[in-house]
């Protein structure tokens, strides 16, 4: 019997050091053995329920437990914090997959939650944004009324509801539809004694504070710096001074016409760069000798001794070729740089210089095209005339795209109006609609807020993101939110869950006892 007993002990101590070091697998191995071979081991039961990484199966794990141990004080407590893990990963869940549209199973799960713990305000309030029918939305709000009277959002929706159910009564029929919600969901107004639980299930209680919490920010109009509820036309906050209106472009996110804009601009100026560069290949056919550098520093105007046959190639290949080129490019250029600095009076300015633009360009081609460059015949230029005709056509071919690229510029240009506009816009308490619905984008925006002082938005971001995935930078983060909001007891129990999740953290301790400090402040 002995023996036994040391090797039961022996297994425990294996899945102690497989937990500690991370190994669950092997860990779960060594416990289950444990509480097999004895099924009253209570530190057993309280490993093997902290290897498993599922918070039903903790569930499970310690509800076997208390069977085997009944009214055990640790294993009750363990079993209550579980259960409570357990409500929180079904929220998570639950709204998980109402972002991502998939409204049964968040209605699923927010049934399970609001079945285990009547109390969860934010359960309620979320099951009335997936239910089926109007007669369960009521059902739903009217219970998040019942526990927090004061839920503003919660009374809109009712008396919505009731207002389109008694419009319909009154074309249709006198009677109304029965709620489809079951009897059992109902939960009583704060003043009347809860009744006593009928199966094993511990009911979670929560404090008044944790109800309050739950619709801590549900107000939009509260002040995005210090949660103070302030009016709509408000142009400053009356607690905090920070301005509640912002100036906004009316297209903040930048479509795709755009790119394509600067892409044609992009286009035109290389075209209208390589114009004179194709011009001054074109002479060099023409005149002896054929020196690139020479032509190029001849139409420059910076030859002083050009050979005669140079100045006889202006007949045929006159300056304002080469010239001409450049205005388009210029112009392109400077559009280029509008369309980048969306700014509204340089748009109307761009618009403007890009039809002058198009409408030297159809100069352009149509001098080149008809004759401009006169006719070659032959046996003109060095390298013949076939070879100068080419010339002609490519030079042609390049300012027609160029008038192609500068119309289509202009259309795009017109389209994108909007990007250049600005508007004043209410700063509301809700989420960013840029973040995307994942907990480190939501840290991330929660995080710049925060160090933009608006710590109302920045608790926002960091409740919801911490909803989604428990980790530690969010709960010392939202911790210190709460305590610039002032919110000390909201910040006290932040960190409460933050020790249970990180225990012994030295983080965690240093910020407990800034909190501390505060509360103790507080009470002076």
């Amino acid at each position: 019997m002995r023996d036994d007993h040391d090797t039961v002990q022996a297994w425990l101590r294996q899945g102690i050091a497989a937990v500690k070091a991370g190994q669950t697998v092997e860990a779960q191995t060594w416990l289950a053995r444990v509480v097999a071979a004895d099924e009253t081991n209570v530190q057993g039961w309280l490993w093997l329920s902290s290897a498993l990484a599922d918070a039903n199966a903790r569930v499970d794990c310690l509800t076997q437990a208390l069977a085997h141990n009944p009214e055990h004080p640790q294993l009750q407590k363990a079993l209550n914090m579980a259960r409570a893990r357990q409500v929180q990963a079904w929220m998570r869940e639950a709204l998980q997959a109402e972002l991502a549209g998939d409204r049964p199973r968040a209605r699923e799960l927010l049934m399970q939650v609001v079945a285990a713990d009547e109390a969860n305000v934010t359960a309620w309030w979320e099951l009335g944004q997936v239910v089926e029918t109007p007669e369960d939305q009521e059902v739903c709000f009217e219970n998040v009324l019942a526990l927090e009277p004061d839920h503003a959002l919660a009374r809109q929706a009712l008396a919505d509801i009731r207002r389109e159910q008694e419009a319909l009564l009154a074309r249709e029929s006198p009677f109304a539809a029965d709620a489809t919600l079951p009897d059992s969901l109902f939960v009583s107004a704060p003043d009347e004694p809860p009744t006593e639980p009928t199966d094993y299930r511990t009911p979670i209680q929560l404090e008044p504070a944790e109800i309050a919490s739950a619709t801590l920010f549900s107000d939009e109009l509260m002040c995005p710096f210090c949660a103070v509820v302030t009016d709509y036309e408000d142009r400053r906050c009356g607690a905090c001074g920070h301005l509640l209106w912002e100036r906004g472009r009316v297209v903040p996110q930048l479509r795709p016409a755009y790119g394509l804009t600067l892409t044609f601009e992009g286009v035109t100026l290389l075209i209208a760069g390589l114009l004179p560069m194709l011009f001054v290949v074109y002479v060099t056919f023409l005149v002896e000798p054929a020196d690139f550098n020479m032509v190029l520093q001849f139409y420059l105007g910076k030859l002083s001794d050009a050979p005669p046959s140079y100045t006889a190639a202006l007949a045929t290949a006159p300056a304002i070729f080469f010239w001409l080129p450049f205005i388009p490019g210029l112009l392109a250029l400077f559009i280029f740089m509008t369309i980048l600095t969306r700014w509204l009076p340089l748009f109307y300015a761009g618009v403007a210089l890009a039809g002058v633009r198009l409408l030297l360009g159809v100069i352009y081609v149509f001098f080149l095209l008809l004759g401009g460059l006169g006719n070659v015949s032959a046996s003109e230029g060095v390298f013949g005339g076939v070879a100068l005709r080419y010339m002609q056509y490519g030079m042609g071919l390049g300012a027609a795209l160029s008038l192609l690229f500068s119309g289509m510029s202009l259309t795009f240009l017109l389209g994108i109006q909007d990007h250049f506009e600005v508007t004043e816009r209410r700063r509301l308490l809700q989420l960013d609609r840029d973040a995307e619905r994942t907990a480190a984008s939501l840290w991330m925006h929660g995080r710049l807020h925060a160090q933009a002082g608006a710590w109302a938005l920045a608790a926002l971001h960091l409740r919801r993101a911490l909803i989604m995935e428990e980790r530690l930078e969010i709960y010392l983060q939202l911790t210190v939110a709460y305590v610039n909001l002032g919110y000390l007891e909201m910040a006290e129990r932040t960190l409460a869950d933050a020790k249970r999740f990180s225990p012994h953290n030295p983080q965690v301790e240093a910020l407990a006892e800034l909190v501390a400090q505060k509360c103790a402040a507080k009470t002076v």
